[in-house]
């Protein structure tokens, strides 16, 4: 048997099956890296655009998927009310494309989401907070059949949402709130 690596099919094997996993957990990081990047570059391309050219524009950052969950969750405060009400309308409607969606492809989004929202939830003003609450209490409805053994992951990131739109608000109007939102969520199921 020869001790040289370069010889021996089993060390190669292993130094090629690294080599594989080396190669894509770098790509894996740059893509994430890289969907970070444009979801930044195209949120800070709002300000440019007309408010009719904002919905489209968070669309496309809504399509990166996990890096644009943020950008869309900060932008729920956004100074300009069109682009804040676009991101609300953008969010609730990823909502509505996930409801038929299996447990499989549905939870993982969810989860993101909701990661998103408790990330950026201590930046939002009251209304951002407000809607980001709404979404969390969406996700939390969430039909049980629908989502895998992952729930667990959604309770705490929605739960901190909901803790600090609730820090926002008079006891009164958040109960008043939850009723509400709780009572539409239960009609849309």
């Amino acid at each position: 048997m020869n001790k040289n690596t370069g010889t021996n099919p089993i060390r190669r094997r292993l130094l090629v099956a690294l080599l594989a996993a080396a190669l894509v957990a770098i790509f894996a990081a740059g893509y994430q890296w890289a969907g970070t990047w444009l979801a930044r570059r195209w949120q800070s391309q709002l300000s440019l655009l007309d408010d009719q050219n904002v919905p489209g524009q968070l669309r496309r950052i809504a399509a990166l998927g996990e890096p644009g969950f943020s950008v869309l969750a900060d932008e729920l405060d956004s100074p300009r009310k069109s682009v804040a009400q676009a991101a609300r309308r953008v969010l609730f409607g990823m909502l509505e494309q996930w409801e038929p969606l299996s447990a499989e492809d549905a939870t993982p989004r969810l989860v993101e989401l909701s990661r998103a929202l408790a990330a950026q939830v201590d930046h939002l003003d009251a209304n951002g907070r407000l809607v980001a609450g709404d979404l969390a209490l969406r996700i939390i409805l969430w039909p049980p059949d629908r989502l895998t053994r992952d729930r667990k992951q959604l309770v705490e990131p929605c739960t901190r949402v909901l803790d600090a739109r609730k820090a926002n608000q008079p006891a009164s109007t958040t109960v008043a709130r939850a009723e509400t939102t709780d009572s539409q969520a239960l009609a849309a199921t």
